[in-house]
């Protein structure tokens, strides 16, 4: 913020976002050269070094002294820009426009690092990734869209709108009803989404079958995520079994939370008996059999 300078902005600290549990980490409000309303979603990571991962968009960190898949930082704060894009009148069509980039501060660039991969070329365009010698590239992205503060009268925008499906939303919904994937997906969310469609290509090319369990939140969120890959896999031309991999852990006649939790245990240590090798995240974990 003083080496921008940013001395005259609004600024948001674990903003949740509208209907959902995900929070950003840091939001900045203000105008640029031309007067026009900005907004900066700006996602923290304390990461020092990350691991390539085989799944789509993701990439493989230590969180909490552990290993894990995760989204790339630029994914994962475009994901959050998208949504809020989607549900929040402040960023509908002639508001506030919305910019997001990612800051990993205890990160030393380097070109051959995989977060600055050739593969996330798409994403680091569309949301910058700025390591933590390079800060002041960061405050140049920052002062191109807020350099003219008043930062105060934008906040005051955002804090007082609400939820609003916007006409962009509305033509997703309609979009996804006829098959198409763009439904926004959150963190974990993608990262399982995209673990079990790079599953099942493996699967199909290897002529080989595969059990997936994911453990998620609400059943009726689980099956549409579960659902998804299985589409997008028919769309790519790959033959889905019709039924099997869509049926869940749970199971339809599972009568109590404790009997499907007894299912789970079950389930999960014929796995362990069967060599299952386990794909993890932060908070969800995906194990498959080959």
């Amino acid at each position: 913020m003083r080496e921008a300078p940013l001395d005259d902005h609004g600024i948001l600290l674990e903003y949740q976002l509208p209907l959902s549990s995900r929070r950003l980490d840091c939001m900045i409000t203000g105008k640029d050269r031309t007067r026009r309303a900005n907004a900066v979603v700006v996602e923290l990571k304390q990461w020092e070094s990350v691991f390539p991962s085989a799944v789509d968009d993701c990439v493989t960190a230590f969180v909490e002294d552990c290993s894990a898949m995760c989204c790339h930082p630029s994914r994962q704060v475009g994901q959050y820009q998208e949504y809020l894009e989607d549900c929040h009148s402040a960023f509908a069509p002639g508001g506030v426009r919305l910019a997001s980039c990612a800051y990993l501060h205890n990160l030393r660039y380097a070109s051959d690092g995989e977060l600055y991969n050739s593969r996330h070329a798409d994403l680091l365009t569309r949301y910058p990734l700025f390591a933590g010698d390079r800060a002041e590239d960061l405050s140049q992205y920052l002062s191109n869209r807020l350099a003219a503060g008043d930062g105060a009268s934008v906040l005051t925008t955002v804090l007082e709108s609400k939820y609003q499906a916007s006409k962009r939303l509305l033509d997703h919904t309609a979009a996804m009803i006829k098959g198409q994937r763009v439904f926004v997906l959150l963190d974990e969310q993608l990262v399982v989404f995209n673990a079990v469609l790079g599953q099942v290509t493996k699967c199909f090319n290897d002529k080989q079958k595969a059990v997936i369990l994911v453990r998620g939140r609400p059943r009726d969120r689980q099956e549409r995520h579960r659902a998804q890959p299985c589409r997008r896999a028919l769309w790519q031309g790959l033959q889905y079994p019709p039924r099997h991999g869509l049926e869940g852990v749970h199971g339809k006649h599972a009568k109590d939370r404790g009997l499907a939790r007894q299912r789970s245990v079950q389930v999960l240590q014929q796995l362990h008996d069967r060599g299952a090798r386990t794909l993890s995240t932060r908070s969800s974990w995906t194990k498959h059999i080959v």
